[in-house]
């Protein structure tokens, strides 16, 4: 299927800014020192970088038609290398920070689905959504 060309948009801008927070949660791994903290950081990448392989099978026109809820479910392991960082935040100011972060990042992907057009695009959010508070 063919996307809208509003759906495609709305998609781009959004894939830039998740990749700009998986950055963002990697340093953040690498940089926190408690355990809890950085298993919570760890699993948060991973979601993320689940919903933009999600996203770009959604944005490839021979495939998104096969792509439902359940691949938000599909999430693969990864590592994350730790290059020695010269900058530490501290785990407080990282927690307050990656908070933030996943909270305006499910407003905004809320906000972006109620946007879309296409029907299976549109919908995953909301079934994982309503999925997960069950």
């Amino acid at each position: 299927m063919i996307l809208k060309a509003i759906d495609l948009s709305l998609m781009s801008e959004h894939l830039m800014t998740h990749k700009g927070v998986l950055k963002k949660l990697a340093y953040y791994y690498c940089s926190v020192k408690n355990p809890l903290l950085k298993q919570t950081i760890y699993e948060q990448f991973l979601i993320m970088r689940n919903h933009v392989q999600v996203m770009l099978k959604l944005m490839d026109s021979e495939h998104n038609e096969e792509v439902s809820v359940l691949a938000l479910n599909q999430v693969e392991l990864v590592d994350i290398p730790c290059p020695e960082p010269i900058l530490r935040l501290g785990d407080k100011n990282i927690l307050l920070e990656a908070h933030n972060t996943a909270k305006s990042m499910a407003l905004d992907n809320f906000s972006s689905a109620l946007k879309m057009k296409a029907p299976n695009v549109k919908s995953i959010p909301f079934k994982w959504l309503f999925n997960k508070s069950n």
